[in-house]
């Protein structure tokens, strides 16, 4: 699964405790922004690192050329995100796929 956010992660991975699921056997889960509720969950959530502080600095400086009524060349801005991985994803188990999909590797 991959949440919106981690606040949202760590609700799925309560979620998951809650229904005995274990993570990351039954299920993966991996978040977005690397906050520090991620950092501190049992098992630690993998997560997708952004510029936070870029991202919001890139925000209101956009936000405050629009207001003075600058001209605005383009409203589309990218990021470099980096995944961070820890101990929510696991492999993908292959015999758990329909028959139709399932996948032998050559050894």
């Amino acid at each position: 699964m991959i949440a919106y956010n981690d606040r949202t992660a760590v609700e799925a991975l309560r979620a998951a405790y809650e229904r005995n699921l274990r993570v990351p056997d039954d299920l993966s889960i991996t978040g977005f922004d690397d906050t520090d509720p991620g950092r501190s969950t049992v098992p630690r959530l993998t997560t997708v690192r952004q510029p936070l502080e870029e991202t919001r600095r890139m925000a209101v400086s956009l936000l405050m050329r629009l207001l003075e009524r600058h001209t605005v060349d383009t409203l589309h801005v990218e990021f470099t995100t980096h995944l961070v991985l820890r101990e929510s994803t696991g492999p993908a188990r292959l015999t758990s796929a329909p028959a139709c999909c399932r996948v032998t590797l050559p050894r």
